[in-house]
C-alpha cells in the first residue's frame, strides 16, 4: 500500500515535466514543418582583411594564366606591354579582365576565373612576390629607380646576381648571354 501510494507520487510530480516536454517538442516540430514549407533568403558579405594593399584585377588575371595556360599568360603580357590600358581595364573589386576571359574557351573557365579575382584568390601569393621583389632590390638592384621595372640575372658561373634596371639593359643583358657565357633570369 504505502509503497505504492509513494511510486503514484512521484509519478505524478514528474507528470508536469514530461507534459511540458512533450508539449514543446510539439511547438518545435510544428515550427520546423512550417518553416521547411518557406525558403529562407539571406546574403552573406564576408571581407579579407591583409596587411597589404588591394592585389590589382590585371595581376590576379595573370596568376589564374599562369596556373591554367602559361601560353595564355605569354600572350596577355604582350598585349599588356603594347597596350598598358588592358590592365587598368577591369575592377579591382569586380571580376576578371575581359581580355583575360577573351583567352579562354569555356564559359565554366571565365565564370572560375571571375570568382577567383573577385575573392582574391591570388593576393597572397602575389604579395608573397612584392616581398620577394622587395628584400632582392634592397639586396641587389638599390641603384634602379624605385618604383620602376628592374630584373635580377643571374650570369652563368656568377656567385651573385646582375640587377638590370631599364628593358634596354635587359635585352642586352640577355643577348649577351645569348652568345656569350650565359645568363639565367
Amino acid at each position: 500500500g504505502r509503497a505504492n501510494h509513494r511510486h503514484c507520487a512521484s509519478q505524478l510530480q514528474q507528470a508536469p515535466a514530461i507534459v511540458l516536454l512533450l508539449a514543446c517538442q510539439v511547438v518545435i516540430a510544428a515550427g520546423t514543418t512550417a518553416n521547411s514549407s518557406k525558403k529562407a533568403s539571406f546574403g552573406v558579405r564576408a571581407r579579407l582583411l591583409s596587411g597589404w594593399p588591394r592585389t590589382p584585377a590585371a595581376a590576379q588575371s595573370l596568376e589564374w594564366l599562369r596556373d591554367v595556360d602559361s601560353g595564355a599568360a605569354s600572350t596577355f603580357l604582350l598585349q599588356a606591354g603594347e597596350n598598358e590600358s588592358l590592365l587598368n581595364s577591369g575592377s579591382d573589386t569586380g571580376g576578371g579582365l575581359p581580355q583575360v576571359d577573351a583567352l579562354m574557351r569555356s564559359t565554366s573557365a571565365q565564370t572560375f576565373h571571375e570568382l577567383l579575382v573577385r575573392n582574391s584568390y591570388y593576393s597572397p601569393r602575389i604579395e608573397m612576390f612584392r616581398s620577394i621583389e622587395r628584400r632582392d632590390r634592397k639586396k641587389f638592384g638599390a641603384a634602379c629607380s624605385p618604383g620602376a621595372a628592374w630584373a635580377l640575372l643571374w650570369p652563368v658561373g656568377a656567385e651573385v646576381p646582375t640587377a638590370v634596371c631599364d628593358a634596354a639593359a635587359f635585352r642586352a643583358s640577355i643577348q649577351a648571354g645569348a652568345h656569350g657565357g650565359g645568363t639565367s633570369p
